[in-house]
């Protein structure tokens, strides 16, 4: 049995400091998030709140120096313990990630944290303030050592924590094949380029094989048969997650809180959306071919799971059918066009 090497934190002597980058924030500013959705600086529901500023790293007897550093505050709050009314020591060690990580930002691109050491000082007490300052150390290749300290209330105060890190500089390529797909989306990032990282990560594993179950990009299948599948054997099958058009009972077209609240008329609009609804056209066009109409209360693959409403609505063979939605909204009374509001949430898994 073999392990890995852990990968060294300790400085090479022929590492080197680079400035900080033309474009990168001056002195006193704060560095901006990494993205919107961050929990570690951005202002979301659960987040950490690290705030962080560019630093200039000084020298001895704090003069000035015109090295590479960020300080970062973050308050303590009560859903922050760990033991009771103490700051959590895996939420301190984050805090650390969110610091560390700002420093290589200043000098590159992208990088992500490979190793990180924490050692542990004092306890931090719910409603303190932490100030954490982290220091580029040096660069070597791909690689960047950062260090920092972590003080109680004020920016010297008393230490409560010292930590180092390695972090390695990446590209685009990595959130491409790691991260899930409509989080690139929600970041600019197009489609067809995702899709494209999902097949060529595939293309390129060293499976010796291995058996791939690619649910998260369903084209990835037929990509792989028509290449013969010598570098990976796709096992297709049915994932555990729905996606649903609902409608509120209440606010609906003659729904129940309406003014013109009407059952009969509030069932016959339910009932012609259904018989509209293209869903094959949902699954190829707008989740790019990895989900499946769906007709049954229960997924495919699982027990329980038939085709039983699949007759009922569109034309009975799972295409949409606009006279049927017409001629259900006319028995009913219903006339046209349908005012409605529509929108979006996150999606329900089984």
């Amino acid at each position: 049995m073999t392990q890995a090497r852990p990968r060294s934190l300790d400085v090479p002597e022929d590492a080197t400091i680079p400035p900080r980058h033309p474009k990168a924030p001056a002195v006193g500013m704060r560095t901006p998030p990494h993205h919107e959705a961050c929990r570690g600086c951005s202002d979301v529901p659960g987040a950490l709140g690290v705030e962080s500023w560019v630093d200039d790293d000084r020298g001895e007897g704090g003069e000035p120096g015109h090295g590479v550093a960020v300080r970062s505050r973050m308050v303590v709050t009560d859903a922050m313990q760990g033991a009771p009314g103490l700051l959590h020591g895996g939420l301190l060690t984050a805090a650390f990630d969110e610091s560390l990580g700002s420093v290589p930002a200043l000098v590159t691109r992208v990088t992500v944290t490979a190793r990180l050491e924490t050692d542990f000082r004092l306890p931090v007490p719910v409603g303190t303030t932490l100030w954490l300052r982290a220091r580029l150390d040096g660069v070597l290749g791909r690689k960047y050592f950062v260090s920092a300290v972590a003080h109680l209330d004020t920016e010297d105060g008393p230490v409560a924590a010292t930590a180092r890190a390695l972090f390695v500089r990446v590209g685009l390529e990595h959130f491409l094949r790691h991260s899930r797909p409509e989080d690139l989306e929600a970041l600019g990032v197009p489609a067809e380029q995702i899709r494209n990282a999902a097949l060529d990560a595939l293309d390129n594993l060293d499976t010796n094989g291995m058996t791939a179950t690619p649910y998260s990009f369903g084209k990835a299948s037929a990509h792989n048969a028509n290449k013969g599948g010598k570098i990976v054997k796709v096992v297709n099958g049915p994932g555990g997650e729905m996606r649903y058009i609902v409608f509120n009972f209440n606010t609906q077209p003659y729904g129940a809180t309406t003014p013109q609240a009407d059952p009969k008329k509030a069932l016959a609009v339910r009932q012609a959306v259904a018989d509209l609804i293209d869903r094959k056209a949902i699954g190829d066009q707008v989740y790019k071919g990895t989900y499946t109409p769906l007709y049954s209360y229960v997924v495919d693959g699982l027990t329980g799971a038939t085709q039983s409403l699949k007759s009922k609505y569109g034309d009975g063979n799972g295409a949409p059918s606009a006279d049927k939605a017409k001629s259900t909204l006319s028995d009913a009374g219903v006339s046209t066009p349908v005012p409605t509001v529509r929108s979006c949430s996150e999606a329900v898994s089984s």
